[in-house]
């Protein structure tokens, strides 16, 4: 023995004090979700209770550097894990193409000469032939990727932008957004929302816990991350609110429901129908040994 203890099979911790069942941190330091006694770490924590700060990838996707928990990106790259292509800007100036196009269709010409007409002799044929051309020099001068949840669009100083598909954000649109309802009682990842500790549901509004369990039970989730109260013996219900009926025969309303007491003990149960309960084997071959027949290994 190295004077550690050695724990029973249900227990754990350094000194025992902690059920399989439950984490270190029930929070997980508010940066995670305990499940069958782990905390799963939210993105960008990490250690034993989420304690510890990390990157959200640990080689920052390649583009940067992780120093502290946080990924410090190499030039041309954005974003918490340096996933995010910083986009270049390409001014397409609408006055400048203009003017470009307009000399082009009407040629060049020495001062001083008329200048030259289309074959039709309208001018007015010249000036919608001048803005097809305009129009497409600046469509083709709209040439961010913005990825299939976004189209690529001008402002207003004709600079190339990503405009977003509803229910997606970020620089590209490669940001999936949450219902607004999660954010009561979870955050959002990727367009997943991740509960608080005893919050269930798609979008976080089901207590799994009502009440905190009336402050006796304990709040734990399942393997599909489900929360519910954990009840101890003497109480029962979904907040563990109500009392359980523990002591059979003493007449007396310990369940606090204002009804005659009902005890659900087996034994009891058996008496009340005028069962006469028969000793199990075991029993009756050590009452042939001890002459007791309440013995037991």
């Amino acid at each position: 023995m190295d004077g550690s203890c050695q724990c029973y099979p249900e227990w754990k911790g350094r000194e025992c004090e902690i059920l399989w069942s439950e984490c270190a941190d029930p929070t997980c330091s508010g940066h995670g979700q305990c499940v069958t006694g782990e905390c799963h770490c939210y993105d960008g924590y990490g250690g034993e209770s989420c304690e510890q700060r990390t990157c959200i990838s640990s080689n920052c996707t390649g583009h940067g550097v992780c120093t502290d928990g946080t990924c410090r990106c190499f030039s041309g790259w954005s974003g918490a894990a340096c996933d995010i292509p910083v986009p270049v800007m390409h001014t397409a100036s609408l006055n400048s193409a203009a003017f470009s196009t307009e000399r082009d269709a009407m040629g060049s010409h020495p001062p001083g000469t008329n200048r030259p007409t289309t074959s039709s002799g309208s001018s007015r044929g010249g000036s919608d032939s001048t803005r097809a051309q305009l129009d497409e020099r600046v469509l083709k001068s709209c040439d961010l990727d913005c990825g299939s949840h976004a189209q690529c669009v001008l402002n207003k100083a004709d600079q190339p932008l990503c405009q977003c598909e509803p229910g997606w954000s970020g620089l590209l649109c490669d940001r999936k957004l949450c219902d607004p309802r999660c954010f009561d009682h979870g955050h959002c990842s990727n367009g997943t929302c991740v509960c608080q500790v005893g919050w269930n549901g798609k979008h976080c509004t089901l207590d799994g816990c009502p009440d905190q369990c009336s402050g006796v039970g304990r709040c734990l989730a399942d393997l599909d991350g489900l929360y519910s109260c954990h009840c101890p013996p003497e109480r029962k219900g979904s907040a563990c609110q109500a009392k359980v009926e523990l002591i059979c025969d003493d007449q007396e309303d310990n369940d606090e429901d204002h009804s005659p007491p009902t005890c659900w003990d087996l034994k009891s149960q058996l008496r009340t129908l005028g069962c006469t309960l028969v000793p199990d084997l075991i029993s009756q071959l050590l009452s042939l040994v001890h002459g007791k027949a309440n013995s037991r290994y």
